[in-house]
């Protein structure tokens, strides 16, 4: 209820269109009521080589392993069959890569992309979810890779 009302409050003062019955996560990286210095969304794979935290609004990523990819796990999130859902990530700072992974746990079995669109801050990302397929402990996985600094990141069904 509270990445809606988060979202509500978003939309509102950017004056854009409220798709609230879309909304299948909403990042706050702000929120942390256990005060453990980890957004309350969010966990990590490897806690000795990932950072994550939260400043000025923004969630900050950083993976100290150079030569790995380590994820970041967001809360389960509840997804309909039979419908197509949208990842997008809006960085602060534009990630060196031109393709992120990442990977909806539960419904694909491979890695999908994320890819800068027009505006190169922006990545994003499709995918169906299968009709039959049996949901539940589904997840966003981001893979890490550096320093990430994400200024908004929604899912949304389309």
């Amino acid at each position: 209820m509270l990445e809606k009302l988060k979202y509500i409050k978003d939309m509102h003062e950017k004056q854009k269109e409220l798709r609230i019955d879309k909304l299948a996560f909403y990042n706050m990286p702000e929120l942390d009521i256990n005060e453990d210095g980890m957004p309350d969304q969010w966990t990590v794979n490897n806690a000795d080589e990932v950072s994550i935290g939260s400043s000025d609004g923004n969630m900050i990523i950083e993976n100290s392993n150079a030569n790995a990819w380590n994820f970041i796990h967001s809360r389960t999130l509840e997804l309909e069959n039979g419908k197509t859902y949208r990842i997008e990530v809006e960085f602060e700072n534009i990630p060196v890569l031109s393709t992120i992974p990442y990977n909806l746990v539960g419904i694909s079995e491979k890695n999908g992309e994320l890819k800068p669109g027009q505006d190169s801050a922006i990545y994003t990302s499709e995918i169906a979810v299968p009709g039959d397929k049996k949901l539940g402990n589904n997840a966003l996985r981001i893979y890490v890779k550096g320093r990430y600094e994400i200024k908004r990141l929604n899912v949304m069904e389309k």
